[in-house]
């Protein structure tokens, strides 16, 4: 199997022996796809609120003639909202993925309409659009929880001496997150303990945060990405064996290769 090298800068590999564990934390690639996660959310809202009204409003004119026009019509529309995500993910998670066939209309506006309501690309990206909701959803809770809570429990020794009394009326002030209803962490060990747990969640967020975010680079090559047919045509363009094609996904050079791609499929 031919593999392609790691970068030297890729956050798997350190030159100072560090376990990846440690350091991930502080690699570009980490901030990038937190980015990346945090824009799930409203990236989700706007795909599935555009996609859901589009259809919604198309199927309700479809007996008139406004109906498959505007169905079409959104399908590009629909194209156009999966290529910025899709740039999007190249740029920040390296999901390198080209772009799918160009739209082929045939001749005249009646064939310019059939040619949208039958182009594959289209639909796969409405149905991306309705799947990225979900997608980020769980892209940006897990990062705010894993990142706020884990930032929040390292520091909490800082922070924790400027809460309120739990107990206003109590001969001892008790400053502190509470654990049921009669126990504080404001004792050393607990105090301890709390920054502990902190710094090791805060260690695994960036490893949590790039396992959600990989699927969404799955769903992206499946949905946004060019079919197995129109990928070979790319391939045999480039002189490439179909197995190498997505070899490069950690190599500096994928974002490289994916713009060919792009350029050629369209």
């Amino acid at each position: 199997m031919i593999q392609t090298p790691r970068p030297a800068n890729s956050p798997t590999d350190d030159p100072t022996g560090t376990p990846p564990f440690l350091t991930a934390l502080f690699t570009p690639r980490t901030w990038s796809e937190l980015l990346y996660a945090l824009l799930g959310l409203p990236i989700g809202v706007a795909g599935f609120v555009f996609t859901v009204v589009t259809l919604s409003v198309s199927g309700g004119l479809m007996v008139t003639f406004v109906g498959l026009p505007l169905l079409a019509l959104t399908g590009l529309g629909s194209r156009w909202f999966g290529f910025g995500i899709r740039e999007l993910a190249n740029v920040l998670i390296r999901a390198c993925v080209p772009a799918p066939a160009a739209f082929q209309s045939r001749a005249g506006r009646l064939g310019w309409i059939g040619s949208s309501l039958k182009d594959g690309a289209a639909w796969r990206a409405r149905l991306y659009l309705l799947l990225k909701l979900p997608m980020g959803i769980a892209e940006f809770v897990t990062a705010v929880v894993f990142y706020a809570y884990g930032l929040g429990a390292l520091t909490y020794a800082i922070w924790r001496p400027f809460l309120p009394c739990n107990v206003e009326d109590a001969r001892v002030c008790h400053r502190g997150a509470q654990l049921g209803s009669h126990h504080t962490l404001d004792s050393v060990p607990g105090i301890a303990l709390t920054t502990v747990i902190g710094l090791v969640v805060v260690l695994l967020a960036p490893w949590v945060v790039r396992a959600v975010v990989s699927v969404d680079r799955l769903l992206i090559r499946a949905l946004l990405g060019p079919t197995g047919s129109s990928l070979r045509v790319v391939e045999r363009a480039r002189g490439m064996h179909p197995s190498v094609f997505y070899a490069g996904l950690d190599s500096a050079a994928c974002i490289e290769a994916t713009a060919v791609a792009s350029s050629r499929c369209n």
